[in-house]
């Protein structure tokens, strides 16, 4: 069992409920946790999950799941005071396959696409995690580098971020235990 802390608690919440709750017909789907900004062997930024000790596995795109998702929190942590409530922005991005979530309606659904995940972080933490934007397109990963993932924000594909603002405890702690034998941080994988 995992102790969270700070803004991984929120980010838990979410992928939870993103994973038990959000386009649970889609067979193969991916939902990781926190994901750090790292560089790759060619010194590019990316975003990668930590697996272990000096192991992370890169989590930006694999077309091998047709729903995926993590979460890109700042570095930043604004009002910060001791025993106080603070606040850190957090992208959640994802990278949806139209088609296997929408299968009987024509055209990109991306509006149907927010409308869904803004209705379960609503659910899930409508005072703790306040959506600010939603940013689609190739846009939606920021900084990080998408030279090889140009071809993937075309139908059947759209990758879309949204831009929350998570209030954060930090005298606030919470055990989580780990899903199929994985401690946190840890992939929600659903494979068919």
């Amino acid at each position: 069992m995992a102790e969270l802390v700070g803004i991984d608690v929120p980010i838990a919440r979410l992928q939870y409920a993103f994973a038990n709750t959000l386009w649970t017909s889609v067979s193969t789907r991916a939902y990781y946790g926190r994901a750090y900004r790292n560089l790759d062997n060619q010194g590019n930024l990316v975003a990668e999950l930590f697996v272990a000790q000096n192991d992370y596995m890169e989590v930006m795109f694999d077309d091998r799941y047709e729903v995926q998702c993590f979460f890109d929190p700042s570095n930043t942590t604004q009002n910060v005071q001791q025993d106080e409530q603070t606040q850190r922005e957090c992208a959640i991005i994802f990278a949806c396959k139209v088609d296997k979530v929408y299968p009987l309606e024509l055209g990109r659904v991306t509006e149907q696409l927010y409308r869904d995940v803004l209705e379960v972080i609503q659910d899930t933490s409508p005072l703790s995690v306040i959506p600010q934007d939603i940013v689609g397109g190739l846009q939606a990963y920021g900084d990080l580098n998408v030279d090889k993932l140009k071809a993937y924000d075309m139908q059947p594909w759209h990758v879309f971020r949204v831009n929350t603002m998570m209030r954060v405890e930090y005298n606030c702690t919470e055990l989580i235990s780990g899903v199929g034998g994985y401690e946190y941080p840890f992939p929600i994988l659903f494979t068919g």
